[in-house]
């Protein structure tokens, strides 16, 4: 593909994401706004320490963030 043909893909991607309406995330590690109705997913973030999970039951979809260390 071309790479006019990847950045009119992006770019679409970028307006479509734009018009849809985001939530804010707000983790231990990193803020973000993401679209979606998100909650926190507490019973499987106990099951993976050193992250912050987050489920939309709107799509099923799960979001996990976790922190790296600095080298």
């Amino acid at each position: 593909m071309r790479l006019s043909a990847w950045a009119l893909l992006v770019l679409t991607l970028v307006a479509l994401a734009g018009s849809v309406q985001t939530q804010q995330i707000q983790s231990s590690y990193v803020d973000l706004a993401l679209p979606g109705n998100w909650q926190a997913a507490s019973q499987i973030a106990a099951a993976h320490y050193g992250s912050d999970i987050y489920f939309d039951p709107g799509t099923g979809a799960l979001v996990q963030i976790s922190g790296q260390a600095a080298c």
